[in-house]
């Protein structure tokens, strides 16, 4: 920093600020903060060029201008910095920092990376600078940003980092929410999160809580250890996008909560897209705890979109009763599950209706949805006695059932009023030709359709287990299932022009070719290919590289449908026989 000052200057500290006397200039290595404030005999109309405000290059620097007659208080360097023992006398940020308009970097004030320091204020006075210009960016840039108070976000407020993993803010307080918004009515404020990383530092914490804040935005987040990744409230037309979330080393992954508390009639318009859920236990041999509420609760939330969603790694079936995508509440209405997959859950997606007053959900959609080791259901949809839940859609997709011979992949519970279930693909998760899993399970269902729907290698393709009317059953077909049906579809159903084959003849199956041989598929049936573990650099299929390096792999029959693995050590090689 330079300026002039009396030939009869000292340095007011002793080392922090060094004045060159015979030339009437001040010069320091580096200014910071606490040597501005240690500057108590400055002249008014003096400038100050921070290069920091703890240490030089943290984002911190500055301009200030010293005003012998300011007595604001000491805002940590907002606006005003108060000299050590001087009453009457302040360094003021000049009007226009060295940073972008309408962007107000954490480090500017005061806050600190590494994740130690308890950055609170230095957030608190950011955002109430932006509040003062009229709303704008709070830029975090790089490293792990701690702070420990719940902070309340205000409308037209951006909340930017560099990139997921880079700008990390860790919550520090326990079963406390890190950032919160909230309105007495539906406003469309202008909050968003994106390119950020939020890591649960203590149990039970809420990364983002939002209350009637239509059209937000939480986009390229990564969530680790947070009890909540978001509550979301009555927040109409809203995204979710490009979010990441899994459990850290100490705590479980939580739950994406986009909710109406109010329970009233409306449509929500949330859209969740495209986000990835992984990894729900606590790292091993921690003590964290493991997931056990949904990660994606939609209650009493109406026209909610949830495309290309991925839940992996729950190790549900072992661990706990995880479900992956969950609508509950008679509110629940015209909301749609497009592109989705999840492994491991208990039950990848419920809908759960409930007694009244509250209700069960209807028009609920799954397009192409998938679930595969699944321990209680791939898709479930539960109604109660008196409250079914009605019009339930499930179109496409593949479920692969697990060993247990009772499990299914679509188990209906208590619903009515024209329900759909077509094109479906069910199969057994192992080898052919042990045959487990049902395919379709229907107690107290009324008015179902099952069309289009392929079977494979299950104890039962379809259960009736009781209280069934009005069923149909058509242009099916099924290959090695143990048994067609069980028990009675029940009055007024029928069950015509489905094409049932029990036990066709075992092909050989192939093992593992050789590291870049391709495999030509010579069986005549369509095989699913199974490859995990081992070292893998590239899968190409029909000689086009995936990009993958495990998976499940449909090839169907004929010479020319090739799958061709490169390997350094050899992956584990499974093959289903489909139809």
């Amino acid at each position: 920093m330079s300026g002039t000052v009396p030939s009869n200057t000292v340095a007011s500290n002793g080392t922090g600020v060094i004045f060159d006397a015979q030339a009437n200039t001040y010069v320091q290595t580096d200014p910071v903060v606490a040597n501005l404030r240690a500057f108590n005999n400055a002249l008014a109309g003096m400038t100050v060029t921070l290069l920091g405000y703890v240490t030089a290059g943290d984002g911190g620097a500055g301009i200030f201008y010293y005003n012998p007659s300011a007595t604001a208080a000491d805002d940590g360097g907002v606006t005003t910095v108060q000299p050590n023992g001087v009453a009457t006398g302040r360094w003021l940020r000049a009007p226009s920092p060295p940073q972008l308009p309408g962007v107000y970097n954490i480090a500017a004030y005061g806050a600190v990376a590494g994740g130690s320091v308890d950055n609170s204020t230095a957030i608190q006075n950011a955002l109430t600078a932006l509040t003062a210009g009229g709303g704008g960016v709070m830029y975090v840039p790089p490293g792990i940003y701690a702070f420990s108070a719940a902070i309340t976000i205000p409308a037209k407020c951006e909340i930017i980092g560099c990139g997921a993993g880079i700008s990390v803010l860790r919550g520090t307080t326990a079963n406390a929410t890190m950032f919160t918004y909230s309105a007495a009515s539906l406003t469309f404020p202008g909050i968003s999160f994106e390119n950020l990383s939020f890591d649960g530092g203590a149990a039970g914490i809420t990364a983002i809580s939002l209350t009637l804040a239509g059209l937000s935005l939480i986009q390229n987040c990564n969530f680790t250890g947070i009890a909540y990744t978001a509550k979301l409230d009555r927040c109409e037309g809203s995204l979710v996008t490009g979010c990441n979330a899994r459990g850290n080393a100490s705590y479980a992954m939580g739950q994406l909560l986009i909710t109406d508390s109010t329970d009233a009639d409306g449509p929500a318009g949330w859209e969740v897209v495209t986000n990835y859920f992984m990894d729900c236990s606590a790292a091993t041999g921690q003590t964290g705890g493991t997931q056990t509420t949904p990660l994606v609760l939609i209650s009493q939330a109406a026209n909610t979109q949830v495309n290309s969603c991925r839940a992996i790694g729950l190790n549900a079936i072992t661990a706990n009763s995880i479900v992956a995508f969950e609508v509950a509440g008679s509110q629940c209405q015209g909301n749609i599950f497009t592109n989705c997959y999840c492994i491991g859950a208990s039950t990848g997606y419920l809908v759960q209706g409930a007694a009244s007053p509250v209700g069960s959900p209807a028009y609920i959609t799954f397009l192409n949805c998938g679930a595969d080791q699944f321990g209680t259901a791939g898709i479930a949809i539960n109604g109660v006695s008196g409250n079914p839940v009605n019009l339930i859609e499930i179109t496409g997709g593949i479920l692969t059932a697990p060993t247990a011979t009772s499990v299914p992949c679509i188990s209906v519970v208590d619903s009515t009023i024209t329900g759909t279930i077509s094109d479906v693909t069910m199969y057994q998760y192992l080898n052919y030709p042990t045959a487990s899993g049902v395919g379709i399970q229907l107690q107290s269902a009324d008015g179902f359709a099952i069309t289009g729907c392929t079977f494979g290698q299950l104890a039962t393709a379809i259960n009736f287990v009781s209280g069934n009317s009005q069923i149909s059953v058509t242009g099916n077909r099924s290959r090695s299932c143990t048994a067609i049906t069980a028990g009675t579809p029940g009055t007024g159903s029928q069950i015509v022009n489905n094409g049932w084959n029990t036990q066709p003849p075992a092909p050989s199956l192939p093992t593992l070719p050789s590291t870049t041989v391709a495999y030509a598929n010579d069986t005549g049936y369509t095989l699913l290919i199974c490859v995990s573990g081992g070292t893998v650099s590239a899968i190409a299929v029909n000689t086009i590289v995936t990009g993958l390096t495990s998976g499940a792999f449909v090839l169907p029959p004929g010479n020319f449908n090739t799958i061709t693995l490169t390997y350094s050590a050899a992956p584990t090689w499974e093959v289903t026989v489909l139809l």
